[in-house]
C-alpha cells in the first residue's frame, strides 16, 4: 500500500508541514490524523470549503461538484476527496480563489 508525503502549506505560513497519506486516503483525513485542523464542511466535494491548490505532484479527484474546468487546470482540488497519486506540495485555504464559489 503506497504512502505519499503531502507537504501542506497555508498562505500565511501558519501551516508548513508534511503528513503521510495512504493512496486510498483523502488528504483532509490524513491531515486530521496528524492533528491539523483544515477547513471543511460537506466532505463530499460539493462546497469548496476544503479547496487546496496542488503546486507539485498529482492527486486523483474522481467526483467533485464545485470546481470548474479552469479551477482544475490551475491545480485546485477538494482536499476532502482528493487521493494522492504521488508526493505532493499543496497550498491550503484556497476557497476564495476558486471560480465555483
Amino acid at each position: 500500500m503506497p504512502v505519499y508525503n503531502i507537504h501542506l502549506q497555508s498562505p500565511d505560513k501558519t501551516i508548513d508541514t508534511v503528513v503521510p497519506c495512504r493512496h486510498d486516503q483523502p488528504i483532509l483525513e490524513a491531515a486530521e490524523a496528524q492533528g491539523l485542523a483544515l477547513p471543511y464542511s460537506c466532505r463530499s466535494a460539493a462546497c469548496g470549503t476544503c479547496a487546496g491548490r496542488v503546486l507539485s505532484g498529482t492527486v486523483s479527484l474522481d467526483e467533485q461538484f464545485i470546481l470548474g474546468d479552469g479551477d482544475l487546470e490551475a491545480g485546485y482540488t477538494c482536499l476532502c476527496s482528493a487521493l494522492p497519486t504521488s508526493d505532493c506540495r499543496i497550498l491550503t485555504h484556497q476557497r476564495s480563489n476558486i471560480d465555483g464559489v
